[in-house]
């Protein structure tokens, strides 16, 4: 009996154990590994060298000079993108890549090999004679004779009884520029007499080598002090502190091509200079767009203008005989009364 009661028992553990729907024995899976992917760095590139524009500038042009240009054009090399470098020296051939443009503040002597090494640049060169442009050059021409001219018929424009003189260089033979000075004073009073003594054919001049001394231009002076001078015209050449200093007890007004300081304001009428530095920025947009191969004339810059001696009447007429120079509408050595 107990025999078969144990059978009974085993056999309803296992019906159950099978009756049970559902229950499964899974097998053992290993989890996959994750494989990481290896991304390569990107390889730098090199930054590309901007374009320049270069300023050549020898050892003879002064630093003020470079300041000036360099300042006048940073506007138009920045917008376009591009940097300025100054060079010390004129260079013998190809000035590198990514030149753009190269000013010359003076011509250099090997301009035709200079073009020829550098045909992908526009060139610039500051000259006082006529050159024949290009493509590829772009002439800035200065003209000393309308300074000279400018200046004399400033001075007798300024001058009570046309009593004007100037100090001007002289290098031999046909003196050009007191020929110019002389006639401009012309083109604005004709004969320019005066009807009191002393009479003299204003306006007068004296002449110097380039190279000669403050003293040497003092005594200079002294040949035409006894005209009874009213205005007088100092050039480049000619000015000085020292002849300033000289001439201080003199009741003459002044004009020159550079400020002499506020301590001769109340004496000084004007500073007359070439406006070299605007002609550069002119011409600087059009040989960035591959546009060169022009002439850009000079014109004549009034700076310093004493309202006392010169009205704004008398600036107008000033300015637009200048622009007429430029025109080429007046030959500043051959006018006359």
């Amino acid at each position: 009996m107990k025999r078969f009661l144990t059978v009974i028992i085993i056999g309803l553990v296992i019906s159950s154990i099978s009756g049970c729907s559902g229950f499964t024995v899974s097998a053992f899976s290993p989890t996959a590994t994750a494989t990481a992917t290896i991304v390569p760095s990107p390889v730098p590139t090199a930054t590309p060298e901007p374009g320049r524009v270069t300023i050549v500038a020898p050892p003879e042009i002064l630093p003020d000079t470079v300041k000036a240009v360099s300042d006048a054009i940073q506007p138009i090399v920045s917008q376009a993108g591009l940097v300025i470098e100054v060079l010390g020296q004129v260079p013998s051939g190809a000035l590198g890549p990514n030149r753009k443009a190269a000013i010359f503040l003076t011509q250099p002597g090997n301009l035709v090999d200079i073009i020829n090494a550098n045909p992908e640049t526009q060139i610039l060169v500051l000259s006082d004679t006529d050159l024949q442009t290009g493509p590829t050059l772009t002439i800035v021409r200065q003209h000393p004779e309308f300074l000279a001219f400018i200046a004399g018929y400033t001075a007798a424009a300024i001058s009570p009884n046309w009593r004007a003189a100037g100090l001007l260089p002289s290098s031999g033979g046909t003196n050009e520029l007191a020929n110019a000075f002389m006639s401009g004073g012309r083109y604005l009073c004709g004969r320019c007499g005066t009807s009191t003594p002393p009479f003299a054919a204003y306006p007068i001049t004296e002449t110097l080598p380039p190279n000669s001394t403050p003293v040497e231009w003092h005594t200079a002076v002294g040949n035409i002090l006894p005209a009874g001078l009213e205005t007088l015209y100092f050039s480049k050449d000619a000015q000085s502190p020292e002849l300033l200093q000289a001439l201080v007890s003199q009741n003459i007004v002044y004009m020159g091509t550079s400020f002499p300081g506020e301590e001769m304001r109340s004496r000084w009428a004007v500073t007359l200079s070439m406006d070299t530095v605007g002609a550069i920025a002119t011409a600087l947009p059009d040989m960035l767009a591959g546009q060169g191969g022009k002439t850009i004339q000079v014109g004549v810059k009034l700076l310093d203008v004493n309202e006392n001696f010169i009205s704004a009447g008398k600036l107008r007429l000033i300015e637009q005989t200048n622009e007429m120079l430029m025109k080429g509408w007046i030959n500043p050595y051959t006018v006359t009364g």
